[in-house]
């Protein structure tokens, strides 16, 4: 990696792939937005919020003085890095879909592509919750092993990858979770607890690793400067682990509340014609404008 200056731990680089990536996320919102505006004129305030927080917080994780620390002289700010690439902002990004606003979408790319039997299964095993989950375990165990650390360390392609694919599986993971959209997948209530359950397994034995080993599990040789807050290695380590339970446990305790009542609110009628008529369950049904699966 390259050497860090005492500056760069208060200033914000420009990385231009991904400026162009959230400034093309940010313009189809808008363009999103403004059509349900002239279709239903009305906005979806919380949505638009939480999609544009998660657009800033991949910007804060990659371009701003967080990625000099992470990069050069701080283990567990490079661990919170992770942290917002895996879980808070896509978490943030799928608050800010739902059906209606991805209308154009199903329209124009979903709806011709299940046309085809081949493009269906394909699309059918790249968002299988199974792949998600061990995608993301793998990620998690991976990124978190001192060969790949140090290999991140050392190849600005390699860490570059690394964000893009914890950014790529967060939202593949919360995307089962959450359910912001329709899906070729409908897993139970059950299900669900039981992924965010094995997630907290996950990140639980690698943050008990990391807080309770004796030695130093990933020497990188992290700035010849004065590290970050002034803390020997073996701090950072634990640092680490106590950064990744602050964020992993909570969001998956909020996800687990978020889904309960999401299938409190399903299976509860509120009045007499939602007495007669069944609930919609997830699924492409209401994208596709097909007949209800009940």
């Amino acid at each position: 990696m390259r050497p860090v200056l005492a500056a760069d731990a208060l200033s914000w680089t420009f990385v231009p792939n991904v400026a162009v990536g959230l400034a093309a996320s940010a313009l189809v919102y808008g363009a999103l937005v403004a059509r349900r505006w002239r279709v239903r004129h009305r906005v979806a305030w919380r949505r638009l919020i939480a999609w544009f927080g998660g657009l800033t917080v991949i910007a804060i994780a990659v371009m701003s003085p967080l990625d000099s620390l992470a990069d050069d002289r701080s283990f567990a700010v490079h661990m919170l890095q992770h942290e917002l690439l895996l879980t808070v902002a896509p978490l943030l990004l799928l608050l800010g879909l739902d059906v209606q606003l991805l209308a154009p979408l199903n329209r124009l790319v979903i709806r011709p592509a299940l046309r085809h039997r081949l493009t269906t299964r394909v699309l059918r095993g790249l968002t299988s919750p199974s792949l998600a989950l061990g995608l993301w375990s793998a990620s998690v165990l991976a990124w978190s092993m001192p060969a790949m650390v140090a290999l991140a360390y050392r190849n600005d392609t390699v860490h570059n990858a690394e964000h893009a694919q914890l950014l790529l599986v967060g939202l593949l993971f919360w995307a089962i979770i959450l359910a912001p959209f329709p899906s070729l997948h409908r897993p139970r209530l059950a299900r669900k607890l039981t992924y965010l359950a094995i997630v907290c397994l996950v990140g639980g034995v690698v943050a008990a690793v990391l807080a309770f080993d004796p030695t130093i599990l990933c020497p990188v040789p992290y700035a010849a400067g004065k590290p970050w807050l002034g803390l020997a290695a073996l701090a950072e380590q634990r640092l680490a682990a106590a950064m990744m339970m602050a964020i992993d446990m909570p969001a998956a305790l909020a996800a687990a509340v978020w889904v309960v009542s999401r299938e409190r609110i399903t299976r509860t009628p509120s009045t007499d014609e939602h007495r007669r008529q069944p609930p919609v369950t997830p699924g492409l049904w209401p994208l596709l404008g097909g007949p209800n699966p009940h």
